[in-house]
């Protein structure tokens, strides 16, 4: 009898110890099953981001090339402006400087006093 008690325990605590590893290895299983998906949805966010960067450096690009175009046709009209200046008459570029001048005299002031110049 005292055998077959100590048999009856052993056969119960590796029965119980059986139980916990089996709900040990599915606890492991679900983590392991959770990463996974978290893992497939971090992927496809980065799939996504990467979309969204290459999207970036397109209208990065084009807006580089934009500036550029805009800085020619800048230098291309200032060009313009002088060739028609030397054309026009004493008294006219007389004036022109005059303008400018006053313009200059008020943007400056303007700044030495804390204020918003704005630009004609």
């Amino acid at each position: 009898q005292l055998g077959t008690d100590a048999a009856e325990k052993e056969r119960d605590r590796m029965v119980s110890s059986l139980a916990q590893a089996r709900q040990e290895l599915a606890e492991a299983g679900f983590a392991a099953a959770k990463l996974k998906r978290e893992l497939a949805e971090a992927r496809a966010e980065i799939g996504q981001l990467e979309v969204v960067v290459h999207q970036r450096d397109q209208m990065i690009a084009k807006a580089g090339t934009m500036r550029e175009q805009v800085e020619k046709d800048c230098m291309l009209h200032k060009r313009q402006l002088q060739s028609v200046m030397a054309m026009s008459c004493p008294e006219c570029r007389l004036r022109s400087r005059d303008k400018a001048g006053v313009q200059e005299f008020y943007q400056l002031e303007a700044s030495l006093h804390g204020s918003v110049g704005t630009k004609k």
